[in-house]
């Protein structure tokens, strides 16, 4: 559950710090936070791929939707990393850049909730 609720909390961010112009300080702070998500997207799949099958069979889609929580927190952060580097060669991005944080943040948020309404 809690992590159900972490993706939502990420989901958020990713689409209320969706805004232009941004600031190389606010480009920071996320590319700063990143490898943490990075790190607990990892270890999430490591550990649920790990778990034995029988405990994975009697709930299946619930683990499927951790997994695949865990994937989205990776593609969220590793975007957030991307877009620094952009918005450092180049301070006017273009709106692609906007556009596919808000889906990886409407993804994340909704995985997040079927999480929490299959468990």
């Amino acid at each position: 559950m809690i992590y159900a609720i972490i993706l939502i909390v990420l989901g958020l961010i990713a689409i209320i710090f969706n805004k232009r112009p941004i600031t190389k300080k606010a480009a920071i702070a996320k590319a700063w936070l990143a490898p943490l998500f990075i790190i607990w997207g990892t270890v999430g799949i490591v550990i649920l791929s790990t778990i034995r099958y029988s405990v994975i069979y009697e709930n299946a889609t619930y683990w499927y939707f951790l997994i695949l929580g865990s994937s989205i927190e990776i593609l969220i952060a590793m975007f957030f990393i991307y877009r620094y580097i952009k918005l450092k060669k180049n301070p006017l991005p273009d709106d692609r850049l906007f556009l596919l944080q808000s889906i990886l943040g409407i993804a994340a948020i909704l995985v997040g909730v079927a999480t929490i309404l299959v468990k």
